[in-house]
């Protein structure tokens, strides 16, 4: 799986957990799919990174492609929070 291309949107300040969230739209190209398409994730980064250009940018993105790596499955996982047996 390839990352083409990365955008953020929807960025805001979460005074709740004292962090930066945003949507990243990545544009994703793998051997499963004959043509690219977008992935949306939700990212999140320390406010303090903001402190120089574009390190905040580029914190979310990364953030955003590891979530990636780890697959669907195990993003699901982790939004849903740990299962209770």
């Amino acid at each position: 799986m390839r990352i083409l291309n990365a955008r953020i949107k929807n960025a805001h300040y979460a005074r709740d957990v004292g962090m930066v969230e945003a949507v990243v739209t990545l544009l994703v190209k793998d051997n499963f799919r004959p043509v690219t398409y977008e992935m949306d994730v939700m990212s999140f980064a320390p406010r303090e990174r903001a402190r120089t250009p574009g390190a905040l940018r580029r914190c979310l993105i990364e953030n955003a492609k590891r979530m990636n790596d780890h697959g669907p499955a195990n993003i699901a996982r982790t939004i849903a929070g740990p299962r209770v047996a």
